[in-house]
């Protein structure tokens, strides 16, 4: 849990490098904590689909899953860009994966409707095809993020800060009394 309280401290420092336990344990808990409202919203809106009506609870859980994911977006962001560091990668990477969901949710805004018109008259719109592109393009730098976030860090000093293990501690410096 400390790990995840150093995250969330630590929300909007992009700076330094973090270290796979502090980034992953950030992740699991972020995960946990969604969990939540998100097994709530599926729980109501099954009942709702079989004829049971409940519009406040699964008002009450979509409202806190969104502002769940506005919560931790920063320090999911902040956390990925230091882990990237330790990595010896610039946390720009991180764009790979932000630019083409940013990209398809433009693209369906502008041009969503425009393209379930063409597939009703039975060809593939160009639209549609970009969509698909970008959504293989985003798994495909989503499954390269995860392998850049789950090796190991550099040994030593890089570009980016001093090595997070260089103390060999178990507990985070930041987290530690008497210092």
């Amino acid at each position: 849990m400390r790990w995840f309280l150093l995250c969330l401290r630590k929300y909007v420092d992009f700076r330094g490098r973090s270290r796979r336990k502090e980034y992953w344990h950030f992740v699991l808990f972020q995960l946990l904590i969604s969990l939540i409202p998100t097994i709530a919203l599926s729980y109501y809106s099954v009942n709702q689909a079989f004829g049971q009506s409940f519009p406040t609870a699964i008002r009450v859980s979509t409202i806190a899953f969104y502002l769940l994911a506005v919560f931790f977006f920063l320090p999911n962001l902040s956390s990925s860009v230091r882990r990237l560091h330790d990595t010896n990668r610039s946390g720009l990477w991180i764009l790979i994966s932000v630019i083409p969901t940013i990209l398809t949710q433009g693209i369906l805004m502008a041009f969503g409707e425009q393209w379930m018109v063409e597939m009703g008259d039975g060809e593939l719109p160009v639209t549609l095809q970009i969509i698909l592109f970008l959504g293989f393009f985003n798994i495909c730098a989503s499954i390269l993020l995860i392998i850049w976030l789950a090796e190991r860090g550099t040994k030593g000093d890089n570009r980016f800060g001093p090595d997070p293990l260089a103390d060999g501690s178990e507990v985070p410096a930041e987290t530690q009394t008497g210092e």
